[in-house]
């Protein structure tokens, strides 16, 4: 990060680097779920054993479990993500004359509440600045 940078600029930034990091972390739950390398004394479950290793609360260690688990449903999609396949496709923010290309956020043409599909044709890249202005 740059110190010539706006507030605005670092916040989307790090936001983008947790992005990342989550994206590792559920990646790492998904492994640990399928192997069973949660499994032992005293621990319950998959989401028990997320909140005693990563110190989150039991509403966090569900949301990482379930969108781990939820991602093992999703191989295409998934493996899209990781390459960065759609990032790629899209050569950046989707909004034309904006140039930022790192940090981008995948965004539903038709969102996934309203029927629409998580896949390649029903998603782009936004900038997270552009993608705030959608919702």
């Amino acid at each position: 990060m740059s110190d010539n940078q706006s507030p605005e600029d670092r916040v989307a930034e790090l936001v983008g680097l947790l992005n990342v990091v989550t994206a590792e972390l559920v990646d790492v739950i998904g492994e640990v779920v399928r192997t069973g390398a949660w499994e032992g004394f005293g621990i319950r479950s998959p989401e028990h054993w997320v909140v005693w290793r990563c110190g989150v609360s039991p509403g966090r260690a569900r949301r990482l479990v379930r969108i781990a688990r939820a991602l093992d449903a999703l191989p295409p999609t998934s493996s899209q993500f990781r390459a960065g396949s759609s990032s790629t496709r899209d050569g950046g923010c989707r909004v034309p004359g904006c140039a930022q290309v790192r940090w981008l956020h995948i965004h539903h043409l038709r969102h996934w509440t309203r029927g629409g599909r998580t896949d390649p044709g029903n998603l782009f890249a936004l900038c997270p600045a552009h993608h705030r202005m959608v919702h």
